[in-house]
Order: structure tokens, then sequence, then C-alpha cells
């Protein structure tokens, strides 16, 4: 899967997981402040999450700054990787993002769990 059809499968789980109340606000390609650092996907609920995403196609070499700027910006983050892209996780300071692995379409596992803020953990980061 590219990274537009992992952003719209993303997309559908927060639509699923929001039924009964109302849906949370989505941005793609939320820049972070003059950083240089954007995120995939911004969404606004109860607390604000920054998704990013490595589809198999993408490398980690920017992941490290990437996971700085989301930690300074974001309640939560939310990383999304191919299975590739596991075992490069290992020597990455993730600043504490909910990291998922992408199996296929809709298919979706979590591989590690952390914390950013003090706040609550809602939201679709916990299924």
């Amino acid at each position: 899967m590219d990274e537009n059809a992992i952003k719209a499968a993303v997309l559908t789980r927060i639509r699923r997981e929001c039924r009964g109340r109302d849906l949370p606000v989505v941005t793609s390609e939320f820049s972070l402040n003059g950083t240089g650092i954007r995120a995939d996907l911004a969404v606004l609920d109860t607390c604000f999450y920054g998704v990013e995403i490595k589809s198999a196609a993408d490398s980690l070499k920017r992941l490290p700054s990437q996971m700085e700027g989301y930690a300074r910006y974001f309640d939560r983050t939310i990383l999304i990787v191919a299975p590739k892209h596991l075992r490069g996780l290992r020597d990455i300071d993730l600043h504490g993002a909910c990291v998922w692995r992408q199996e296929s379409l809709g298919e979706w596992q979590q591989h590690a769990t952390g914390r950013i803020a003090e706040s609550p953990v809602t939201g679709f980061c916990i299924s």
C-alpha cells in the first residue's frame, strides 16, 4: 500500500471508531510551525494527534527529527509503519509514539504504545 491508501484506511478507521459522536477535525500534510516537518495527518479530537506514515516505499532517515517535532506539537503521536520498518525502529527515539504495523488495507496490529503527554489515552490509537 502507498501512503495515500494508508491515509484512506486511517480515515475509515477514525470514522468507524467515532460512530455515535462528532467526527474529529482531520487535515493532511499539517505543517509544524516553520520546522520543515509535516505530519501526514493531524487529528483534533479529545486531544491533538499527529500521524506519521512510513510505507514500504519510504525510508526512516528523517524519522528521528519527525518524532522529535511531533512530540513538541502533538499530545499523542501515532506512527504507522510497513512491516519492513519494524527492525529499523529499535535504535530510534520515538518519543512515546504509538506504533502500528500496517499489513494490508484495513488490517492493523498495534506494535507498541507509549505516551508523549500525561493526558488520558483515548481515540483511535486504542482499539
